[in-house]
């Protein structure tokens, strides 16, 4: 338990409670360290509240309260802290809404919410913090759109809103964020296009849109992004055809466009991406060919290509590939030697039996339930 005589510490400059065993309440009293710049009680057990009172710490840099059981709205008072640059209260229980006075703290550099149960909008004041480099709100309860005004945010560098109930179009202003490696909008409920803004993001590494009701096709602009390694677009509803500018992403490791409404074929283009390891086309409308130049990319370890229109036999080149899923295709010729059959994922497997036609030849595979 913090003690309430920790508030007669009046000279503390630098409070570290964190990885410890404490339990209880956090002591309104530690408002009156007025001298406090950082403030650490992370990975604790800590209940309650916040402490209004810790909006009288003005000279608090860093405030970190992450990994507790903290289960009561944030005060408002937190918007005080002129001089905080580091806010971290991820995996609580806090619940109620974003307090608009964040819109305050213009020298925050990293904000992070996640793994809570914040409920309502992103406050569009977030979009005061120019200095930010760093927001998480992944995990929550978070709903409406997603607020323009983050485009303002021109220092960013990673913004996740994973896994929370935001709606409405992806705001094209998403395109200012030049600066930004990690965009994980994914698990959410938002529609419309992907805007074709997102080809100005050139540093980003890291694109996660997965999971949610995007439609329209895939931009051609995210052929700019020249250091994106991983791009994942699966269970949407994107159609049209896979653009062949997005062969031109050199250092892709993993291309994730599965469960979506993509047709046309493979582009020939796909052997540019000498470094992927990782490519999912399932459940698509994809037809055409097996292109053998799949197999001659030297990384390949995964290539999902079930449940599409492919015709044709399986190159040889392509047999090679060490976890390979063609089910549901037309193919016909030679079966590949179905490897490690027993690691193939649960949810691909909807009944105790399968069969797999190839041409005129049946196999059928049991698997016990």
């Amino acid at each position: 338990i913090i003690l309430l005589e920790m508030g007669r510490l009046r000279n503390l400059v630098h409070l570290d409670l964190s990885d410890n065993y404490l339990w209880g309440y956090i002591p309104p009293t530690l408002g009156r360290l007025s001298k406090l710049e950082n403030l650490h009680l992370s990975s604790n057990s800590l209940v309650g509240n916040i402490p209004s009172t810790l909006g009288h710490l003005t000279q608090l840099t860093t405030l970190a309260i992450a990994s507790n059981h903290i289960n009561v709205s944030i005060p408002l008072e937190i918007g005080n802290l002129n001089f905080l640059q580091v806010l971290d209260l991820s995996g609580n229980e806090i619940r109620g809404s974003i307090p608009s006075t964040f819109g305050h703290l213009k020298r925050l550099k990293s904000l992070d919410l996640s793994q809570n149960k914040l409920v309502g909008p992103i406050p569009s004041s977030l979009g005061h913090l120019t200095q930010l480099t760093t927001l998480n709100m992944r995990s929550n309860l978070i709903n409406g759109p997603i607020p323009s005004t983050i485009a303002s945010l021109v220092n960013l560098t990673s913004l996740s809103l994973h896994y929370n109930n935001l709606t409405g179009p992806i705001p094209s202003t998403l395109g200012h964020l030049n600066r930004i490696r990690i965009l994980d909008l994914s698990e959410n409920k938002l529609v419309g296009p992907i805007p074709s803004s997102v080809g100005h993001l050139t540093q980003l590494n890291t694109l996660n849109m997965y999971s949610n009701q995007i439609n329209g096709s895939i931009p051609l602009e995210i052929g700019n992004l020249k250091r994106v390694e991983a791009v994942k677009l699966y269970d949407n509803k994107l159609d049209g055809p896979i653009p062949p500018e997005l062969m031109n992403c050199s250092k892709l490791m993993e291309l994730e466009l599965g469960n979506n409404l993509l047709r046309g074929s493979i582009p020939s283009e796909i052997g540019k991406l000498q470094e992927l390891y990782y490519l999912d086309l399932s459940h698509n409308f994809i037809n055409g060919k097996i292109l053998s130049e799949l197999g001659a990319i030297p990384s390949i370890d995964t290539v999902d290509l079930s449940m599409n229109n492919l015709s044709g036999s399986i190159p040889k080149s392509v047999r090679k590939v060490p976890h390979l899923d063609v089910l549901g295709n037309n193919l016909e010729g030679e079966i590949p030697r179905i490897r490690k059959l027993n690691q193939l994922r649960q949810e691909k497997l909807p009944s105790a039996l399968m069969s797999l036609q190839f041409g005129i030849t049946m196999v059928e595979l049991h698997f016990k339930t």
